[in-house]
């Protein structure tokens, strides 16, 4: 896939409802060290307002809440995103991401450190429906990929669910699908931000329903026993 210019969206209104999650998540970083999470907030999308909302007058691009799911539509090249408004350093972040139409060429995924101006910084953790991934660095209203599209069998092509985590710990960062690791890197760019929803078309419109969003602050106390 080819290179996407940013998109800047006018942020309408955004709030944030928390539910606490059971669910433990471990990481092992490349270091050795093993890390474990297990207080979440989860965004179940169950009311109209529970994170940032968007609608291009001319209909080309919309981002709501929409029976139960984080919608983001795009008819214009380029990437946008909607962010939640709580601030984290270390963090996992899960979603379940639905592509909604028939459009292969394009990509979808999960924003980490985002920047308070909402005008793009932060890390772009992109899959794709033709079965690719891929990380950006978000700076300057620019996109440069630290980790270029790569295809991946992990990854449910064509109009499926996949479930995406992404880890932002100090400078290391990773990127699972459906529970197989994709990526490991390091970046120092960006130590904290909010956490966002991407998507980006290409020639043809991108349409991803994003669902069970859940959020783990990683603790000071975070190696596993």
């Amino acid at each position: 896939m080819r290179y996407l210019k940013i998109i800047l969206l006018l942020c309408i209104g955004f709030a944030v409802t928390v539910v606490l999650a059971q669910e433990e998540v471990t990481f092992t970083t490349p270091q050795g060290e093993v890390v474990r999470v297990n207080a979440a907030t989860t965004e179940l999308f169950d009311a109209p307002h529970v994170w940032e909302t968007y609608a291009a007058p001319d209909g080309s691009g919309e981002l709501a809440v929409d029976r139960g799911v984080y919608r983001a539509y795009s008819e214009t090249e380029g990437f946008v995103w909607g962010r939640n408004d709580a601030t984290h350093t270390d963090v996992v972040i899960e979603a379940d991401a639905l592509l909604l139409n028939i459009f292969t060429e394009n990509g979808y995924g999960i924003v980490c450190r985002a920047d308070q101006a909402n005008e793009g910084d932060g890390y772009f953790f992109m899959v794709n429906a033709n079965g690719y991934y891929a990380l950006f660095l978000g700076a300057d209203e620019t996109l440069t990929p630290l980790v270029e599209w790569t295809p991946s069998d992990a990854i449910h092509a064509g109009i499926d669910s996949n479930h995406i985590q992404a880890i932002c710990y100090d400078d290391y960062l990773a990127l699972y699908a459906n529970g197989e690791l994709l990526i490991e890197t390091t970046d120092a760019t960006y130590t904290s931000g909010y956490t966002g929803l991407a998507v980006a078309a290409g020639v043809n419109p991108v349409d991803v329903a994003f669902d069970n969003v859940s959020i783990y602050p990683v603790p000071e106390n975070r190696s596993a026993p």
